[in-house]
């Protein structure tokens, strides 16, 4: 376990925040998400490799996503059992004054979630722990919005 490593904890409000915030999610271990359509509420767990740290050590660290202004959540690819998913990186676009974010994952996985505006919050939890480079193959991945399927509550939930 490595104490007194700095945690993030990042809110971001507007296109440029999403850009910036891409390095700190790439290679996160997506473990569970999910939706809550009455709360307007989308929760994502990430087992993220800390690559703030890359040039001192390879760590991974405990992290939590949460956005308050979901409307909406769909996805391609995705089943409703446990899976490891990899998260390559995030977009976001706006249309029709509708706020799009675009979670990517490895071997043409996404999530799209829609909110009423852009808003999300990225926190660290626990301690950073040694963990090995990730290794992954870059697939041609796109994300059509022809090809997803909508969500009504959890995508991924522990058993």
């Amino acid at each position: 376990m490595q104490n007194g490593m700095n945690k993030l904890n990042i809110k971001i409000n507007n296109y440029d925040g999403v850009h910036m915030l891409k390095p700190f999610i790439q290679d996160g271990l997506v473990s569970f998400t999910d939706f809550q359509p009455e709360a307007k509420k989308f929760e994502m767990h990430i087992n993220r490799f800390a690559h703030e740290h890359a040039h001192q050590k390879h760590l991974r660290i405990n992290s939590y996503m949460m956005i308050p202004t979901a409307t909406a959540v769909h996805h391609k690819g995705l089943t409703r059992e446990i899976e490891d998913l990899h998260l390559l990186t995030m977009d976001s676009k706006e249309h029709y004054n509708q706020h799009y974010l675009y979670l990517i994952f490895a071997h043409n996985k996404t999530i799209r979630i829609t909110m009423s505006e852009m808003m999300f919050h990225l926190w660290d939890f626990g301690n950073h722990w040694e963990a090995p480079l990730p290794d992954h193959k870059l697939d041609d991945h796109t994300y059509s919005n022809a090809f997803f399927t909508e969500t009504t509550n959890a995508i991924l939930q522990p058993s």
